[in-house]
């Protein structure tokens, strides 16, 4: 019997320390991961190292809409894409509140769209579970979104990083390394020609989606920081209530919204778009330009 119970002990002694050596080096590797312009390698970027004047926040479309070398050359400022594919407003607060830890930009621009700040992509939190202990603004989204089972697992090291080393792999063992800060361009594709839908769907904001979007808006007023919502090109035009919602939060917080929905620039030039919903990089040139335009068109903007 005490044999056994030894054993037992030995196995859990064991299952321990190895579960705070895979911590150690987890975070040790992911926090000198290279970027290389994968969607975890911008998050370390934005999350712990990055300090540039202006951050650009959102999902996909806000990575492959920015382009940060145009925003340099035109408005002689550094610029951060901080943008990443499916993640909600979940994900923008995590990363701003990491970012201010350490530099305060002169301008936010925050890209939105319903799947945002709608239910869709609620889960999507989970995503960041790797950075769970890194980050105080991390922990602080995760805490409140995860259910005390989640928790549970989240003391396990094995557990916490049991989807990481997938893409710390592939990071360390790629020949390249990106230097468009975050900024992700799509191929253009010559023989994309499809034309524009309208779609009308209901929007319902979720309450914890907005208040995250309300504590974005009130920090960055707070530290003094400029903040534009922007709603960047689609073919898939949005004939229902978003748009407006996006002008109403915008006029009931003084805030500044660039609204391409349904511009028609965009809409008669396909051949600027990836797919429906994503520009190119010719897509995104025009579109970077088009906003800096608009932006040194404010005079209270003047950075």
């Amino acid at each position: 019997m005490k044999k056994k119970i030894v054993f037992i002990f030995i196995i859990i002694a064991i299952v321990f320390c190895s579960d705070r050596i895979i911590g150690t080096i987890s975070k040790n590797a992911i926090r000198n991961v290279k970027d290389v312009g994968l969607n975890q390698t911008n998050t370390v970027q934005a999350l712990f190292s990055r300090k540039a004047d202006i951050l650009i926040l959102g999902s996909s479309r806000a990575n492959h809409s920015f382009d940060c070398k145009i925003m340099h050359n035109e408005l002689g400022l550094s610029c951060y894409n901080a943008g990443r594919d499916g993640m909600n407003i979940m994900y923008d607060g995590m990363i701003l509140f990491s970012y201010l830890e350490r530099y305060i930009p002169k301008l936010v621009v925050l890209d939105l769209n319903a799947s945002m700040l709608d239910d869709s992509w609620n889960e999507t939190w989970q995503e960041m579970l790797c950075f769970y202990g890194m980050s105080e603004a991390v922990d602080e989204v995760i805490n409140s979104q995860a259910k005390p089972i989640e928790m549970l697992k989240l003391q396990s090291n094995i557990y916490r990083y049991n989807k990481t080393w997938e893409w710390l792999l592939k990071a360390r063992l790629s020949q390249d390394q990106s230097f468009l800060d975050g900024y992700r361009p799509m191929p253009v594709q010559h023989d994309f020609s499809e034309g524009v839908d309208s779609v009308k769907q209901s929007f319902n904001v979720d309450k914890k989606n907005l208040d995250m979007l309300d504590k974005i808006v009130k920090k960055c007023r707070d530290c003094g920081i400029k903040v534009i919502i922007t709603y960047t090109p689609s073919l898939i035009i949005d004939s229902g209530n978003f748009a407006k919602f996006l002008s109403d939060y915008g006029r009931k917080n003084n805030l500044v919204v660039f609204n391409w929905n349904g511009d028609v620039e965009y809409s008669s030039n396909p051949q600027w778009f990836y797919d429906k919903t994503h520009l190119n990089e010719d897509g995104a040139k025009n579109f970077t330009i088009d906003f800096v335009e608009k932006l040194k068109c404010l005079d209270k903007y003047k950075l």
